[in-house]
């Protein structure tokens, strides 16, 4: 079995016990431990080993994949959209700590001691020919685009934006690259998903996307969301209302807060075309801006006049609650180069 541990100097090992049916060294039988099978195929990392890094090929295993998914989507059989509803954007039922001691300790805290320098993640993924690609790709990408806006907070927030974020969006753009990007439909429904549960799970995979900065990845989105939109349109016979309203959503920098305070429908087509509008209000936010205001004190930004005119009609929706002087310390490091470690806290 794979042990993973901190060292003193706040360095990982991995420890392999070959025989489960032992006990376990002192100090491993915590909750926040995963025990993970050795996968042999693989290769291992010797310049991870020779700078004292955690080999990522031992930790982003198949049974990490498999848990994520089971965590994002918790249900047996076909979705309940009103449960999913629910579960993504209102956090009911609160899945937190559960992703804490899932996610945490056995993968982002190892993968956040490479910062700031960016992992080659891709060379993680199994053939694109697997059976398992589109989900394990998908598992990964949740890893590191969902999991942080689950957990980090206070002075951890700078780590979801700077680190976390800049990962996902390199390994997606990779995939685009080397056309392996796993959104066909087709391809979610041939491994036995209905449509409802395939677009649930595909919806996912352009999040990375849809939270960078980067003007050309949302004029690249506004294709992919109104592919998206015209699947929906055909499955259930009547088209999207937001139709009506795009030319006007456009140039609406407010929308985003106020769809996400009016809160999601509670059937699937309702509920994707209120997300489709969703993805479309980021757009124009960046447009306006070039960023992302609220996400300023989190990335040590200042923040412009006009900027704080947007927060201010917002009611400064999205802006993490930081306090002054850890928003100050955020500024600081980030003027210095300076990374503070990603602490242990959970997001109580």
């Amino acid at each position: 079995m794979l042990i993973q541990s901190q060292t003193p100097k706040g360095g990982y090992q991995i420890t392999v016990w070959l025989d489960s049916r032992q006990s376990l060294p002192s100090g491993h039988g915590t909750t926040n431990m995963m025990l993970l099978k050795l996968p042999m195929h693989r290769k291992s990392c010797p310049t991870c080993v020779m700078n004292h890094l955690p080999d990522l090929s031992k930790l982003l295993v198949p049974s990490l994949f498999t848990e994520i998914l089971d965590i994002q989507f918790p249900w047996e059989g076909n979705v309940d959209i009103a449960f999913a509803s629910r579960y993504y954007f209102q956090g009911t039922p609160d899945n937190s700590r559960r992703v804490f001691d899932t996610l945490h300790h056995q993968a982002l805290k190892p993968i956040s001691s490479f910062g700031p320098s960016i992992p080659d993640f891709i060379q993680y993924l199994p053939s694109a020919h697997s059976p398992r690609y589109l989900e394990y790709t998908l598992a990964l990408v949740l890893l590191l685009d969902q999991g942080p806006r689950t957990l980090y907070r206070g002075l951890d927030v700078r780590w979801t934006y700077d680190f976390f974020d800049v990962s996902s969006r390199k390994l997606v753009k990779q995939l685009i690259a080397s056309n392996s990007f796993p959104d066909a439909i087709k391809s979610w429904t041939s491994l036995g998903y209905s449509f409802e549960d395939a677009m649930v799970r595909k919806f996912w995979i352009y999040g990375p996307l849809i939270h960078s900065e980067d003007v050309e990845d949302h004029k690249f989105m506004e294709g992919k969301i109104e592919e998206m939109r015209r699947d929906v349109e055909k499955y259930a016979g009547v088209q999207d209302p937001s139709r009506q309203t795009q030319n006007r959503d456009a140039n609406d920098t407010t929308l985003f807060a106020k769809l996400i305070r009016a809160g999601p429908p509670s059937t699937f087509t309702e509920f994707f075309f209120w997300l489709f509008r969703v993805f479309d209000a980021h757009y124009p936010i960046i447009k306006e801006y070039g960023r992302y205001p609220y996400r300023n004190d989190a990335q040590g930004r200042g923040t412009t006049e006009r900027e704080k005119v947007y927060l201010a009609l917002t009611k400064n929706f999205g802006r993490p609650a930081l306090s002054l002087k850890d928003a100050e310390k955020l500024k600081n490091d980030k003027d210095k180069g300076i990374w503070e470690e990603l602490s242990n806290k959970g997001p109580w």
